[in-house]
């Protein structure tokens, strides 16, 4: 995914996204690599050690001490699909 394309889907100023990235980056959780098919664009990809953070991430959100841990799947699809819809500009 590109800087640009990552900004907008956070609905985060791309001018700032850069430091957030670089910070990423120095964790071994993100890497930049050129754009197959846009040489002034730089993709964002998630590494091994991002997967695991993610993964992490997603299982003390929604693990039984967690925030969304009484939700079943249903719900928190729900959730999700609420939560895209109240995000998506008109």
């Amino acid at each position: 995914m590109t800087m640009r394309a990552l900004a907008g889907q956070l609905q985060y100023d791309a001018s700032n996204l850069t430091g957030v990235v670089d910070r990423l980056e120095e964790m071994d959780a993100v890497r930049r690599q050129p754009h197959p098919s846009d040489r002034r664009a730089k993709g964002v990809v998630l590494t091994a050690e991002g997967e695991r953070v993610r993964r992490a991430f997603w299982e003390r959100l929604t693990g039984n001490s967690g925030p969304l841990g009484r939700l079943n799947n249903r719900e928190l699809s729900s959730l999700r699909a609420l939560l895209g819809a109240a995000l998506r500009t008109p």
